[in-house]
């Protein structure tokens, strides 16, 4: 078993940052997380929590042909647990979540200096915070950018269809405190019951709780479905996934519908429900 941590890049007031890739034949390589890919390769449990991550850690994002050594490692014969928590910052030097459409139904936020107010505790334990992605927050930033989720439910089913022994896999993303962007695969042995503190989302108005009996995987927004403007699992991910698991699986989308203002002093917007929609080429 790996366990990863790693101090993040500071970033400044305005939230820009450098891009974490190094470039090479003119084509930026996220180093880190391909060397994170590697080392999983005879692992049977990889938990990994580091900020500027990007689909490369699941499969190689780039055109040019692998060494040996490289693709003889796209395949993971051990591994059975394996969960990322990371920020919304990526690897590239951008975000993976978007600002809301402003002509459709989102969320209000808290003005610069009600939020920098709540962000006072932070100075506790900054490297923490910043660790695990809670920090520079991102209440602005709701909406998934089409493209970085694209790579990465391709890259992540790829990846899933060479793990035989796959009981969980989880990505998750922290824009603040209040909510995370989570991609999760459970098998029947592994449910949301067996870890019910790492899916806090799972009891929502939707789900009566049970277990399902069988496999799916999950996407989960901290934001309205109209935000998501038309974003579902690319086909060829949901293709993969059939593949590996058989008719049988399921794929849902579940959406957090708010009404009002966030309220700073709760964990979630004070109105709205959990909304769960089944992937409808399944």
């Amino acid at each position: 078993m790996l366990r990863w941590h790693i101090r993040p890049a500071e970033m400044n007031n305005s939230h820009s940052k450098k891009s974490a890739c190094k470039v090479g034949n003119n084509t930026p390589l996220d180093v880190l997380s391909r060397s994170l890919r590697l080392v999983s390769h005879n692992l049977t449990t990889m938990l990994v929590s580091v900020n500027h991550l990007s689909p490369e850690l699941f499969w190689p994002q780039q055109s040019q042909p692998l060494s040996p050594n490289e693709n003889d490692k796209l395949n993971w014969p051990n591994l059975e647990i394996f969960e990322v928590r990371t920020s919304i910052e990526t690897a590239s030097g951008s975000y993976a979540l978007l600002g809301p459409d402003e002509n459709l139904p989102h969320q209000s936020f808290p003005g610069r200096d009600e939020a920098e107010e709540d962000l006072s505790y932070v100075l506790e334990d900054e490297d923490y915070w910043r660790l695990i992605g809670e920090n520079p927050k991102h209440y602005f930033r709701t909406r998934p950018e089409h493209e970085y989720f694209n790579l990465l439910a391709v890259a992540i089913a790829k990846a899933a269809s060479q793990m035989p022994k796959l009981k969980l896999l989880t990505f998750k993303m922290s824009a603040d405190e209040r909510k995370d962007y989570e991609f999760r695969y459970l098998t029947t042995t592994i449910s949301s019951r067996s870890f019910p503190s790492r899916f806090p989302y799972a009891s929502h108005p939707d789900d009566d709780g049970d277990d399902y009996g069988f496999p799916r995987t999950e996407w989960m927004f901290g934001c309205g479905q109209a935000q998501l403007m038309g974003w579902k699992q690319p086909l060829e991910a949901t293709k993969l996934w059939k593949e590996k698991c058989g008719d049988v699986v399921d794929n849902h989308i579940v959406t957090w519908e708010f009404s009002g203002r966030m309220n700073l002093s709760s964990y979630l917007p004070e109105q709205g429900h959990w909304r769960r929609t089944r992937d409808p080429d399944l």
